[in-house]
């Protein structure tokens, strides 16, 4: 299964990628949130909501 099938077909994936790319408001980063790992992580998902494949509609 492809990221962009597993993101349109389960709902939980898509939150667990909402959460990796924005923190509510007046929350501080932790020391894990730091990492340039997590920070990489965050560019991806951000980027592969942004894809044309996921925002095209289902025809």
């Amino acid at each position: 299964m492809t990221l962009e099938n597993r993101l349109t077909s389960t709902p939980s994936f898509f939150c667990e990628l909402i959460e990796m790319i924005y923190r509510a408001e007046g929350v501080e980063p932790d020391a894990e949130e730091s990492t340039e790992e997590s920070r990489n992580i965050a560019t991806n998902a951000y980027n592969l909501l942004g894809t044309p494949y996921y925002c095209r509609s289902n025809e």
